[in-house]
């Protein structure tokens, strides 16, 4: 569900809840954070380390343990996954082959099987 409110509204709202400033300060300051981390792997590493990186984010936040491997079961299409890491789609549709080829995972339309995540973890480079 999103929520439009005007900035006369939040600032009617944070009269009344002076708690809601607390919780917008630490959300703003957490959206900051993760931008800047954004800009500073954009900056300094390759794509193959950066989709690495993303894989292991959406393992992380999606993935659900199946038979050793992790399945991340939300639909991203390559553009998707492109667009998240600065790359072009059929860059990602050719790295995907690859890893696939390798055994590291399985990439089908609905969802990503991983099964090698150390392998994933090693491409990440720089932690």
């Amino acid at each position: 569900m999103v929520l439009h409110l005007t900035g006369k509204a939040l600032r009617g709202l944070i009269t009344r809840i002076p708690a809601l400033s607390f919780g917008l300060i630490e959300g703003l300051t957490f959206k900051g954070k993760c931008y800047s981390a954004l800009a500073q792997m954009l900056g300094t590493r390759s794509v193959t380390e950066r989709l690495a990186h993303l894989l292991l984010h959406l393992c992380d936040a999606y993935g659900v343990e199946e038979a050793g491997s992790v399945v991340i079961g939300t639909a991203l299409t390559h553009a998707d996954l492109a667009h998240m890491v600065g790359a072009t789609r059929q860059w990602v549709t050719i790295s995907l082959k690859r890893l696939a080829a390798q055994g590291v995972l399985q990439a089908e339309k609905s969802k990503i099987v991983v099964h090698q995540i150390d392998t994933l973890q090693a491409m990440r480079g720089g932690g």
